[in-house]
């Protein structure tokens, strides 16, 4: 029989002169192969849970595209599909917005002479939509992002499909 038992699993500890017995170690082995098999559970309702979770998350595609300014009157921008947000940026601003429900948001700035740029609003911007397409209407070129030959710059978020 052991003088002494482990801390934590109470797993036999012999001295020299100590009885070892068969039993002790069986004993011993059906310890550990009860703690293994509650940690290998433990680990595996903890895996389910936090893949349960993840799923809830949601997670989005993102995409990045480029267009180049035609200079016409309004600006037909084409999206893959519905973004759920989006940037559109280049020029002297951008626009930020939710994909088909919610008025997108024009950001600009404007040359104040030697005193730099000034934060201004679009008050001619409007925007709709018509299915995945966004078409931005204004008197000025620059807020509807249409500048002839300019680069602009679009980054997409999209929903990811479940299955």
């Amino acid at each position: 029989m052991p003088s002494n038992q482990t801390p934590n699993y109470a797993l036999s500890q012999w001295e020299r002169d100590d009885r070892i017995l068969m039993d002790d170690f069986n004993a011993d082995n059906a310890k550990i192969d009860t703690a293994l098999k509650a940690e290998t559970d433990a680990r595996t309702a903890a895996d389910a849970i936090l893949t349960a979770a993840v799923s809830k998350l949601g997670n989005c595609q993102i995409e990045v595209t480029s267009y180049v300014g035609t200079g016409t009157s309004d600006s037909r921008i084409a999206f893959q599909s519905m973004p759920v947000f989006f940037i559109l940026a280049g020029g002297p601003g951008c626009v930020i917005g939710f994909g088909g429900t919610v008025r997108p948001y024009y950001i600009g700035t404007r040359s104040e002479g030697a005193n730099g740029g000034s934060v201004v609003s679009a008050s001619g911007f409007t925007a709709s939509w018509s299915g995945n397409r966004m078409i931005i209407v204004s008197d000025s070129v620059a807020e509807r992002l249409n500048q002839k030959d300019k680069l602009y710059q679009i980054i997409s978020f999209y929903m990811m499909d479940k299955t």
